[in-house]
């Protein structure tokens, strides 16, 4: 597998044409079936909480990271949580934030698989993170696309809220990097965390891999 992903163009290209057309097939064929796009999106989302949950409990755990650098900051981070809460919470306001911060999230992955491959194997990304990372993304953004598309649909005229949540987001993420998470980055100890492309603009692929 290792081996295959030296050369990323052929192998995350194909992976980006697929995820994009199941995506809008999925839209296709849910769209008039509300009840079928809202148990799929149960079952998909509720996989991402759980695992993720699981995810950063075993990173504490396990691995013995720190709890404060486990505490979601980072776009994806959220998105994983945030997502599939706002879901369940059936809350329309709510639903739509959470919807929309997962289509960025897994939007940004997307593109950059299909863009500029050639950024995770700079990183030195293993192949499994890289897969993993795509699929969560992947779940959040199909999760967040068939909501506002086959679920309920989303109005312009409350667009305003998803920037009032997604704002929210950014600002968490702000807000995290001056304090629990200040120095957490071994090679600037002295410097505000680095999380992802609420910081820099040269985020990728760093801040999507969590």
């Amino acid at each position: 597998m290792n081996i295959l992903l030296n050369n990323w163009y052929p192998v995350s290209i194909p992976i980006a044409v697929i995820l994009w057309a199941l995506l809008i097939f999925s839209i296709i064929k849910l769209r008039g079936n509300r009840a079928l796009a809202e148990k799929l999106c149960f079952y998909i989302l509720g996989f991402v909480l759980i695992y993720k949950t699981f995810h950063y409990v075993i990173y504490c755990v396990l691995l013995k990271h720190s709890w404060n650098e486990q505490i979601p900051a980072e776009i994806s981070q959220l998105a994983y949580f945030l997502c599939p809460l706002a879901f369940f919470s059936r809350n329309k306001w709510l639903r739509d934030g959470g919807a929309f911060t997962g289509i960025i999230a897994g939007f940004a992955q997307l593109a950059s698989i299909s863009i500029a491959p050639y950024r995770f194997a700079e990183a030195g990304i293993c192949a499994f993170s890289f897969f993993e990372s795509t699929l969560m993304h992947y779940c959040v953004f199909w999760g967040g696309m068939v909501q506002i598309c086959c679920v309920e649909r989303m109005e312009l005229k409350n667009i305003w809220r998803n920037y009032l949540v997604f704002g929210a987001v950014l600002l968490w993420g702000i807000l995290a990097s001056y304090t629990w998470m200040f120095g957490t980055d071994a090679a600037h100890p002295h410097e505000p965390a680095n999380i992802g492309f609420i910081i820099r603009c040269d985020y990728l692929p760093d801040a999507i891999l969590d």
